[in-house]
């Protein structure tokens, strides 16, 4: 059995049809009585010594965590079943999990009640303390029971942890290198403890936004000025914390691609950590040639998995809350440049994301007819607690400005696309905003607040139907539960075929 101090958690990331990279994660004194992982398919099974346990901060003694491995996997078969075990230097089970590689192919739409579309889930904005009862996991796993919406994986499509919360912690003294090092660790801790079912049943992907390194990252946060002028190097060594942890337990790539076959096509960009002050680039010149390259040879439907919605207005400055504000993705060069990517794209393409705490589905046609879809679902959990109605400017959290609603009769903005704002001499089309996400109920008082959108998270299914790519989003309250079921209760759904 495992030390009391230490708590070990089991992912996959990066799975594939033949492929996938276990990650283990532990909290707290090294794991070294766990020495060797194994991965069963029916009755075969095949085992893996661990290596040497990896110290996230590489100046911490042996005797302080967090650690890590990551585990590549290949000669997998595709839409497989996986069991996984943890095992001790007793050969002992430590932890079980379980994953499933993709399908070769999407599968075709039948009557059939083993039909089984093939499904990802995602969402954002996960503020772990406004979660206290877990419904987000244990929703999810409720999903996962029902083959017609089981994802194959899911996405937390960025702040997945809130490391500047709560923000009066931040705003005066500075903290030191080590004091950073065990307070985000915590949060991660927290984060991973939370979704240990998700991880240990489901293959994850998990990008970054700003919370995941700072409020307005990467510019500086307005809230911690004080602190910054007492210690000019402060946030150097808070940034240099952040993407230690963020690259052990998430990525260090900041792209990634991945096909089904020759039905779907896949790229997941890390807009965010790589972000230039000078609002140049997003991403590196060579992964923005990635991504721009893949909109233009795609000879299939494409989905776009990225943590910030394209279909946004550039801020005011006129507008007093603009000082505040954090600067958004348009406000990047590397942006306009993939708008017009994207304007010229010749297939239908999808965009999944997360950050503005609410959740809506739009469409526009392209310069050549083709869709673009842009589904949004956030947030998981929002960081707000039910019974405060405002926070002072000065208060305990960050989520002042925070607080948000989009109401599809009122808010239609951008109303085009490309956006009015770029200055481009191409056509400019109409956008469709099909579907918006329910106000907050507050169940211990039955109050409707209209100011903000109820938690939630999304289901996105594919399929084949007569040689046409079928795509059936979901959206879910992970805080309310359906009447007829076990399942959280379904929001909004919407059907659309891509080509």
């Amino acid at each position: 059995m495992l030390s009391n101090n230490i708590n070990l958690c089991l992912s996959t990331k990066k799975v594939t049809q033949s492929s996938a990279k276990v990650c283990l994660a532990a909290f707290g004194s090294k794991p070294t009585e766990v020495t060797s992982l194994t991965i069963k398919v029916n009755d075969k099974k095949k085992h893996f010594p661990l290596k040497e346990w990896k110290s996230v901060f590489e100046e911490n003694n042996e005797q302080e965590g967090p650690y890590y491995q990551k585990i590549k996997v290949t000669g997998l078969a595709p839409n497989t079943q996986y069991d996984l075990s943890l095992l001790s230097n007793k050969e002992e089970i430590i932890q079980s999990g379980k994953f499933e590689t993709l399908p070769n192919e999407l599968p075709h739409k039948t009557t059939h009640s083993t039909f089984r579309p093939f499904t990802i889930g995602f969402g954002s904005c996960y503020c772990i303390e406004l979660d206290k009862d877990r419904l987000f996991s244990t929703s999810l796993e409720n999903l996962a029971k029902n083959i017609n919406y089981k994802p194959y994986f899911f996405g937390f499509l960025g702040d997945s942890v809130y490391l500047d919360h709560p923000a009066s912690n931040y705003y005066w003294t500075p903290y030191s290198e080590k004091q950073l090092q065990n307070d985000f660790t915590a949060k991660y801790q927290n984060f991973y403890l939370a979704t240990r079912w998700v991880r240990a049943n489901l293959s994850t992907l998990t990008l970054a936004d700003d919370h995941d390194y700072h409020n307005r990252y990467p510019d500086n946060p307005l809230f911690m000025k004080l602190a910054q002028l007492r210690d000019k190097y402060y946030m150097e060594r808070w940034r240099k914390v952040a993407r230690k942890l963020y690259q052990a337990f998430s990525s260090k790539s900041a792209v990634d691609q991945f096909t089904i076959g020759s039905d779907l096509s896949f790229f997941i960009a890390d807009t965010r950590s790589n972000r230039q002050v000078n609002k140049i680039n997003l991403l590196s010149d060579e992964d923005f040639k990635k991504l721009t390259d893949w909109v233009t040879h795609l000879n299939c439907p494409g989905v776009l998995i990225t943590s910030q919605p394209l279909f946004l207005n550039k801020r005011s400055y006129w507008h007093p809350s603009s000082f505040f504000a954090e600067p958004n993705i348009t406000e990047w060069k590397q942006y306009d440049r993939l708008i017009e990517t994207l304007n010229n794209s010749s297939h239908d393409i999808v965009i999944l994301s997360g950050d503005v705490h609410f959740s809506r589905l739009a469409r526009v046609k392209n310069r050549g007819g083709a869709k673009i879809i842009e589904a949004i679902s956030s947030p998981i959990s929002l960081i707000e607690e039910d019974e405060k109605k405002e926070a002072g400017l000065f208060g305990d959290r960050i989520e002042y400005f925070a607080r948000s609603k989009w109401k599809l009769d009122i808010d239609k903005e951008p109303k085009q696309f490309p956006p009015s704002f770029m200055a481009i001499n191409q056509d400019r089309f109409d956008i469709e905003y099909l579907k918006a996400g329910c106000p907050k109920w507050h169940q211990q008082t039955g109050i409707i607040d209209n100011n903000r959108t109820e938690e939630n998270f999304a289901t996105v299914s594919f399929f084949k139907s007569n040689s046409q790519v079928e795509m059936k989003i979901k959206t879910w309250l992970p805080r309310l539960k359906s009447n007829s079921s076990n399942l959280p209760k379904e929001d909004w759904s919407y059907q659309v075929s891509l080509s």
